[in-house]
């Protein structure tokens, strides 16, 4: 880990302190793999950590205590103990929390199944409360810290070369899948840990599926070709979308391709600290309903980014986000996709997807590219 790092990850559990207090929970247990790499420093393949006022205790087992202990020693010197599981996760979970004598602890009940729910519940009965929280951890996930920010700036430029280079692949008579290998290549070979996800290549009525898998279809002329694609630098995940028309379209794909172009720019030209995610949201589809397309929009405006490829914030609309109480004020340092479409079953469809980062002054895109969408 780089000195940086390892204050930001430091800074993470004195603010989930912080919260902890104001939630009157006295200890929280981890069983988020994100959350506890983010809290820790530790990637690990299973894990738990159990966060109080005083201590934090990183839960592992054999596989990975000498790689935990390491990092305890070199670089966080103090503050972080390694338990390592005896019997079960569960097992030691529950020891710990009884030697802790706490009140009420915190579980990440969208993470921890019904079956290790009650189980914990039981085990603690009359010793220790067991109380079901969402999003404590994620939600000090959505601003990210200046390490963050440079492997995420990072990621969209190493990305956005291979945009420019993924376009130029597509031609009349190569298949979705040739495609979609040449592009996972360049993903692997310029810089990235891995793919973010697999990658998408859909052409002609396959590209009205927002997540169509590529296939052995080919290419031909006239046709929309959507290419989203995505890496993981450094722990972050990047994600964007770029449209190529291959020849003379009709002009029903021309007007879809103008609508989602000016929507995207206008979206990614609104965004700044202080308004709602939902205001982004409602830009892109006003832009499309000028064109008589907003019913085909299917999905949201943008996901944020960072350790998930789809995290919070979310720009959607405003009546589902606040249903859910997840509409957002921009604040400086979240990181999320502008990513307005337009689909078409039988037809076709459009999709154009950036990185932005809000600033002070606004946003700067972290995606940028030569062309956000190609003639070929």
């Amino acid at each position: 880990m780089l000195d940086r790092e390892i204050i930001e990850t430091k800074e993470r559990v004195e603010s989930l302190r912080l919260r902890l207090a104001e939630s009157d929970l006295d200890c929280f247990l981890v069983t988020n793999l994100n959350n506890l790499f983010y809290l820790t420093g530790l990637r690990s393949s299973a894990g738990a950590a159990l966060i109080n006022q005083d201590e934090l205790l990183l839960i592992i087992d054999g596989r990975y205590v000498t790689l935990a202990e390491e990092l305890a020693m070199s670089y966080w010197k103090t503050g972080l103990t390694v338990i390592q599981v005896k019997e079960t996760y569960e097992d030691t979970i529950v020891e710990q929390v009884i030697r802790g004598h706490f009140n009420r602890l915190g579980v990440e009940s969208q993470n921890l199944s019904v079956s290790r729910y009650r189980f914990f519940d039981g085990a603690l009965r009359n010793k220790c409360e067991v109380k079901e929280t969402v999003g404590v951890v994620e939600d000090l996930r959505e601003v990210k810290g200046e390490y963050e920010l440079s492997c995420l700036r990072t990621g969209g430029r190493l990305l956005a070369g291979v945009a420019d280079k993924a376009v130029q692949l597509v031609a009349f008579g190569k298949s979705e899948r040739e495609i979609a290998f040449d592009i996972d290549r360049f993903i692997e070979n310029v810089g990235f840990e891995c793919l973010a996800f697999d990658t998408i290549v859909a052409s002609g009525s396959n590209s009205a599926l927002p997540h169509a898998k590529p296939t052995e279809k080919r290419i031909e002329v006239g046709e929309l070709v959507v290419l989203d694609f995505g890496g993981r630098y450094s722990g972050y995940c990047v994600d964007m979308t770029r449209t190529v028309a291959v020849g003379r379209c009709s002009d029903e794909l021309i007007r879809m391709c103008d609508s989602v172009r000016e929507a995207h720019k206008m979206a990614i030209e609104s965004v700044r600290p202080g308004i709602r995610a939902s205001d982004v949201d409602r830009v892109a589809r006003g832009v499309l309903g000028r064109y008589g397309l907003a019913d085909k929009f299917v999905h949201s405006t943008g996901h944020g980014l960072g350790l998930e490829v789809h995290e919070s914030p979310r720009l959607a609309p405003s009546v589902q986000l606040e249903r859910a109480g997840l509409d957002r004020t921009l604040r400086n340092g979240m990181v999320f996709t502008v990513e307005p479409g337009v689909y078409i079953p039988g037809l076709g469809g459009v999709r154009i997807e950036d990185d932005v980062e809000v600033t002070d002054n606004g946003y700067e895109v972290l995606t940028e590219s030569r062309v956000n969408f190609v003639n070929r």
